[in-house]
């Protein structure tokens, strides 16, 4: 039995049955001591493995040390557990969080990133040659890219799944292609794929690799390019650029857990990749640091590790690893780092901060804790991205079987009748916010501001100021001055009364061509407007009704236009009216002793003294004109707008249509089946929310059958 007494081996016996025991029965203390349970299958504890054993932990835990009791408890302790395998604890933990890991691969599978909602992830970034690749070669247990020069050049995202067979399974997917490779080959292909894709520079890109393997932990890890500070032979100047912009777009992400790795031969502070993890995660808490190369130094290693916690920010803690050799198996490797760390003057190290079982354990604690923290938010972006994106699809128009004249048609229809909702109806459901397009409203104002105009110009004497009522008396004066001749005179000559009125209709001949004209700019953008929304989808059938609604837009006001000049000229040549308010207008003005001293004063200032005969007349042609003109002007408001609203009435139940039809139905019969045939914009639009939509659905499907899993027993 060599250095070892009956009594110390059975104690040895004992204390690893109780630990055993203890892990089984769930004390959770002792399951958070690092155990490295999967690298060591469990042995009998017969003579010939102690002799085994003694050399490779035991022994070496006496090197440096006196063989007193205390010691060598200590030492057992920590050698033994580290022999342990895998608890229940572990195996049914690894089994709750394969389905929650699988929705999230389906869902990056899914690439809903590009659709806006983010998924949490595990990134690996780190300096190049830091040892990034070996430290997931550990964890997968397959040869993958590594060496000298820069070896990931895309994304790379290695997915660790548990198997049922005890043959390994591998796979690669990139872009739709999928196809088996071996681990032989996979390096190889994976090479392949990054240099036909990136050449000597960076690609963003993704490659996936599906590992699947008995008893492996269910990880999901994304490898990115090593940091590297000087462009190698034949790579971009700015390669480095290339790498941070790729690695920043990854870590950046609020749910994305950092995992860095930082060789122990460097002062953590000056690596690049900390440099870049600490502008997006300051106060570290998304941070996992990886020390590889720890048996370059190992003499300063704790030293330097206590002393860097305190000036680099590393939230979720270290985990030191000793990388396999390239000669070396993964079964030697496991064997070597766990000596390595059950020996001085590593073993001083805390056990839950050494070996790669840990690392598994720690990753797969807070990848399970990450993707139920993140589920929720994804659940309510998918639900938000699904609506938006029903709207979108919704507001297309229907694909519809029918020949292209039924589907002008019912565009046709649907057109007339939103014209007639905006322009007669006062409906403006349609669009509720766009108050330009409200066409009654408008042409309401118009009707408003031409009544005002009006009302100014048809002022009475008695509202006018003196200045102008004296220019108003003057002139007709002179009028009836005009028509006196060698004749008996009458109370009020006729021609006198026409001819002022004739001049003050030519004063506002153009109201009515102008309020015509500015109801029909309304009328027409309004038109215009609708055609847009309604025939959006046919860009040709769109211009060409577009066309022939101007055109019928034109004759109309050309139409109008006519008859705004004729009741311009009606009021010019004819003087008749029945309304009441002429006779009553006069007799009130007659009544009103001081318009009539008003009239006096006024024209003796300008032609001195003039006879009562003159007065009288000239006071009679005030009155006749005062009381006529505003019947005159308000009947000619009255008349055009009846017109004008006529018009748009005729536009909309009849003209329009017809014109529309006539143009397109009639003239391009042949090319309707072009005009109305779906663009390829616009195709190509429907198609790629149709699928949007069924990816956000099935994601739905997704994270609703993993919501209501329960967690992992603690």
């Amino acid at each position: 039995m060599g250095d070892f007494s009956a009594a110390q081996l059975v104690a040895m016996l004992i204390h690893r049955l109780c630990t055993r025991n203890s892990s089984q029965i769930g004390n959770a203390r002792e399951r958070e001591q690092f155990s490295l349970e999967a690298a060591m299958p469990e042995t009998p504890l017969d003579s010939t493995v102690l002799q085994a054993d003694q050399p490779s932990s035991l022994e070496a835990a006496t090197t440096e040390t006196p063989l007193d009791s205390t010691v060598l408890q200590a030492d057992q302790h920590s050698s033994l557990e580290a022999a342990m395998p895998e608890t229940p604890l572990d195996l049914s933990f690894n089994k709750q969080i394969r389905p929650l890991l699988d929705t999230i691969d389906e869902l990056r599978r899914l690439n809903i990133q590009n659709i806006g909602i983010q998924i949490p992830s595990i990134v690996v970034i780190g300096d190049q040659s830091s040892g990034k690749s070996s430290v997931l070669e550990s964890l997968a247990r397959v040869k993958l890219p590594k060496g000298m020069k820069m070896c990931t050049r895309m994304p790379l995202v290695l997915q660790m799944k548990d198997h049922p067979s005890p043959n390994l399974e591998m796979e690669l997917v990139f872009g739709k292609e999928r196809w088996p490779v071996s681990e032989d080959s996979v390096e190889e292909e994976v090479k392949k794929i990054s240099i036909q894709n990136a050449g000597n520079g960076i690609s963003n890109k993704e490659i996936n690799l599906i590992i699947r393997r008995k008893d492996m932990q269910n990880l999901t890890l994304i490898d990115l390019p090593g940091i590297t500070r000087v462009p190698l032979y034949g790579q971009p100047q700015d390669i480095k650029e290339q790498i941070c912009e790729l690695i920043n777009k990854y870590i950046k992400q609020e749910d994305s857990i950092i995992l860095n790795v930082l060789p122990a031969s460097v002062d953590f502070s000056t690596c690049e990749s900390i440099q870049m993890s600490r502008k997006v995660d300051e106060s570290g808490k998304r941070t996992l640091a990886v020390v590889t190369k720890v048996d370059l130094r190992p003499e300063e290693l704790d030293l330097e590790m206590t002393i860097r916690e305190n000036h680099v920010k590393i939230g979720l803690g270290y985990v030191c690893v000793r990388n396999r050799l390239a000669e070396e198996t993964h079964e030697v490797a496991r064997k070597k780092e766990m000596h390595l760390f059950g020996s001085p003057p590593l073993s001083t190290i805390d056990r839950s901060m050494v070996g790669i079982p840990m690392l598994e354990r720690r990753l797969l604690q807070i990848q399970e804790r990450q993707i139920r923290e993140c589920l929720p938010r994804i659940a309510s972006e998918i639900q938000d991205k699904l609506y938006d994106s029903t709207i979108d699809s919704n507001k297309l128009p229907l694909l519809q079987e029918k020949k292209a004249k039924s589907i002008f048609d019912d565009l046709l229809k649907e057109m007339i009748n939103s014209l007639e909702m905006l322009l007669v109806r006062s409906e403006f459901q349609e669009y509720p916010h766009e108050k330009d397009l409200h066409g009654t409203t408008c042409v309401q104002k118009e009707i408003n501001s031409t009544k005002a105009a009006a009302a100014d110009a048809s002022q009475d004497q008695a509202s006018q100021s003196q200045a102008a009522a004296a220019a108003a008396l003057q002139k007709e004066f002179e009028q009836l001055k005009e028509t006196q001749g060698p004749w008996l005179p009458c109370p009020l000559p006729r021609n006198a009364f026409i001819t002022l009125l004739h001049e003050r209709v030519k004063d506002v001949a153009k109201s009515p061509e102008k309020f015509m004209e500015d109801v029909w700019k309304h009328v027409q953008k309004v038109v215009e407007q609708v055609i847009d929304d309604k025939f959006k989808s046919y860009e040709v059938a769109k211009n060409k009704v577009k066309k022939a609604a101007n055109n019928v837009l034109m004759k109309k006001k050309d139409l109008l236009s006519q008859q705004m000049s004729k009741i311009v000229e009606m009021e010019q040549h004819t003087d008749y009216t029945c309304n009441p308010h002429y006779l009553n207008k006069q007799e009130e003005l007659k009544k009103m002793q001081e318009l009539k001293d008003r009239l006096q004063n006024a024209l003796e200032v300008k032609n001195g003294p003039i006879d009562k005969e003159m007065l009288d007349q000239a006071f009679e042609l005030h009155i006749k004109l005062a009381s006529y003109w505003r019947i005159v002007v308000m009947g000619m408001v009255d008349v055009s707008t009846m017109h004008v609203l006529m018009s748009i009435k005729q536009l909309i139940y009849r003209e329009l249509k017809s014109g529309i039809e006539e143009e397109v139905l009639v003239k391009d019969k042949q090319d309707l089946e072009n005009m109305m045939s779906e663009p390829t914009e616009m195709a190509e639009k429907r198609e790629k929310l149709q699928e949007r939509i069924g990816r956000l659905k099935r994601a739905k499907e997704l994270v609703a059958s993993v919501q209501l899993l329960p967690g992992p027993s603690t």
